[in-house]
């Protein structure tokens, strides 16, 4: 199979274009790449059939994918490179890797125990190796399957953008209210039976050693270790409840159980209703409405037929015009998964981020000065930040204002000729794309006395440069 690679790689099954050790293993292997794309092919089809089978031949065709494993080198290469091993393998490793797949078995793979930030809250996840990725995803897939989620939940139908232009839908129908809820420790609450129960036909076994995966909890008789730990985070060992969080089964599972709150015949809110993943939109026709159907949601999930999931209220907002609607603790505005959105008079919407994620990114705000380090990697962090939200009115505006304050807060940090002339530029463009050259002062961080000659240097050298610019627009006006 190591042949001379061909002039042209065929594109990745899985692997974005950027994927560098990807081209690598393409170019070394062409041919297994081909085979595995064949493979992703006919796998692919097979998940399409099982998905429109009825309850008893959907179980047995689940079965008969479990036990024959005819796709299992396409999964071993998916687990592979999702575990960040494709550079070292070889299409022998893949296979080898993929003879051992067992789904119903336990598999003693070391995991490591992370703390990762993500929106400023700290949580522990699990980082699996190649075995237990390739397994997670054979069996996610497996889940989407036979349990597709509901049209209104949005994590696996369009993301985000999909779930806010449904909230731009429910307006148009009247739904001008909403509150925001939550699963409290949702991954961390979820018990094994019930799992069990709301996968079937997933055979119990693969639920208990790959969805729920016991051997993250029970360290083996062995003397080898199943948990690394790392920042002294504790390992989830002797857990009787609770799935991993990082195992590509979860979100899925998690899709699932909410999916199945949803189709409660004491829940007839239909697409009033938009969830992605564990956070749930309720909306109503007034405050009245929309409260009294987060209650009775509240309560339902509350039963342990629905895995007594703990809903908590989040947020409560409504996209009327300001001074419309009073009372019942509502504001302006609907905050959905970290979006804040709002409408104008003219019906237009508008998402940006919720203030406690813009909040995030504004390090230049506080009194003192940040590092250089801290400005330098907010600086790479905002324009991504803010392509999240290509529906926010004055994304623009926000992300010059944002550069404009880290780019000073560098200058004065380090007063080189250099920053000195990246800062006045970033200024000078906030302030035209704001229209407001008096602007200028709230630009520039005031972090006290012994900042105060490079502040006013900066200041002076930004005004001079808007001053110029104003000039050259005058004169090209008269001259026009």
């Amino acid at each position: 199979m190591a042949s001379a690679p061909p002039r042209h790689v065929p594109g990745t099954p899985i692997a974005s274009v950027g994927a560098a050790a990807y081209h690598n293993f393409a170019r070394r292997f062409p041919a297994f790449v081909v085979h595995l794309r064949e493979l992703k092919a006919q796998r692919k089809h097979a998940l399409d059939a099982l998905e429109n089978l009825g309850f008893r031949a959907q179980r047995s065709k689940l079965r008969q994918l479990l036990h024959e494993r005819e796709f299992a080198v396409f999964d071993a290469y998916r687990g592979v490179l999702k575990a960040g091993r494709i550079g070292n393998a070889t299409p022998q490793s893949i296979e080898e890797l993929a003879a051992s797949l067992d789904p119903s078995s336990p598999t003693h793979e070391r995991v490591e125990q992370r703390e990762i930030t993500t929106n400023a809250r700290q949580r522990e996840v699990q980082a699996f190796g190649p075995r237990k990725r390739a397994l997670q995803l054979f069996v996610a897939d497996l889940i989407r399957a036979i349990h597709p989620p509901r049209a209104n939940q949005y994590l696996f139908h369009g993301g985000i953008p999909a779930a806010i232009a449904a909230v731009e839908a429910a307006y148009q129908r009247g739904m001008t209210h909403a509150v925001e809820l939550d699963v409290k420790a949702f991954y961390d609450s979820i018990p094994f039976a019930f799992l069990a129960d709301v996968l079937r036909p997933l055979p119990k076994a693969v639920v208990r050693h790959v969805v729920f995966d016991e051997t993250i909890r029970v360290r083996p008789l062995s003397a080898s270790t199943t948990i690394i730990r790392r920042a002294m985070v504790p390992a989830p060992l002797n857990e009787t409840q609770g799935i991993p969080l990082g195992a590509a089964t979860s979100p899925i599972a998690g899709e699932v159980i909410v999916g199945q709150l949803l189709a409660a015949h004491e829940i007839d809110y239909g697409p009033d209703i938009i969830t992605y993943a564990d956070n749930l939109l309720v909306l109503g026709r007034s405050e009245w409405e929309a409260s009294a159907r987060a209650e009775h949601l509240t309560d339902v999930a509350a039963r342990p037929a629905y895995g007594s999931l703990r809903l908590r209220l989040k947020e409560r907002g409504h996209l009327l015009p300001n001074g419309t609607s009073s009372g019942g603790g509502f504001s302006s505005g609907v905050i959905f998964a970290g979006q804040f959105g709002s409408v104008d008079a003219r019906g237009v919407f508008s998402w940006e981020p919720a203030p406690d994620r813009r909040l995030q990114h504004q390090i230049a705000d506080g009194e003192v000065c940040p590092t250089a380090e801290q400005i330098d990697k907010a600086l790479r962090r905002v324009s991504a930040f803010h392509r999240a939200y290509p529906k926010w009115r004055e994304r623009e505006q926000r992300e010059a204002r944002d550069r404009a304050m880290l780019t000073s807060a560098r200058y004065l940090r380090l007063a080189t000729p250099e920053n000195l002339s990246v800062a006045t530029r970033d200024i000078a463009l906030a302030c035209l794309l704001n229209r407001q050259s008096s602007d200028i002062p709230e630009l520039v961080p005031d972090y006290g006395p012994m900042y105060d000659g490079k502040r006013q240097r900066l200041l002076t050298e930004a005004g001079h440069l808007l001053d110029r610019i104003f000039a050259q627009d005058t004169a090209a006006e008269q001259a026009a």
